[in-house]
């Protein structure tokens, strides 16, 4: 009879002693969610040799060092420059000489990040072209990451390229 009423006695106190064991839970991070959208507002075209003037626009309230903002602002400007020189237009340091006007805001949070890259046309002074890429970012800023913000930026700007030749 004593070991009947024993082992059930050790089986609820193994139970009640698990039971009190907590497991440290890693929480997941989903690196897959980016959204890309982009909107031609108004049916206009530029051909290729068409000039082109970069103006980036610094948020002020980032959550970057400031030298941080400055290496992504320059990398970002020189992708997006050389995408559109790849697609015959020219960049001009001079506004005045530009036909369309290539602007273009970083937003980064601690958890999201936001791109917005637009082109304005210079003679009428509207957006012509809207292009957003919003997604998770990650501290760090290894090879593979610097190769998953150039290709969001490419994407962006082929959408462009793809309402232009329209």
């Amino acid at each position: 009879m004593k070991t009947i009423f024993s082992v059930p006695l050790v089986f609820i106190s193994a139970l009640l002693i698990s039971g009190c064991v907590t497991i440290p839970h890693k929480q997941k991070i989903n690196k897959k969610p980016l959204v890309v959208l982009s909107t031609q507002d108004i049916a206009m075209s530029y051909s290729k040799g068409s000039r082109f003037s970069l103006a980036p626009k610094y948020i002020k309230e980032i959550s970057l060092k400031s030298n941080k903002i400055r290496a992504l602002h320059a990398r970002y400007t020189d992708v997006i420059i050389a995408d559109l020189c790849g697609y015959g237009f020219k960049e001009m340091s001079n506004t005045n000489k530009a036909m369309f006007y290539v602007g273009f805001g970083l937003a980064s949070g601690r958890v999201n990040s936001s791109l917005l890259i637009y082109i304005e046309d210079v003679r009428t002074g509207k957006k012509v072209w809207r292009g957003v890429a919003q997604g998770y970012i990650y501290n760090g800023a290894d090879r593979m990451e610097e190769k998953q913000r150039i290709a969001v930026i490419k994407g962006l700007m082929k959408q462009f390229h793809m309402k232009n030749e329209l």
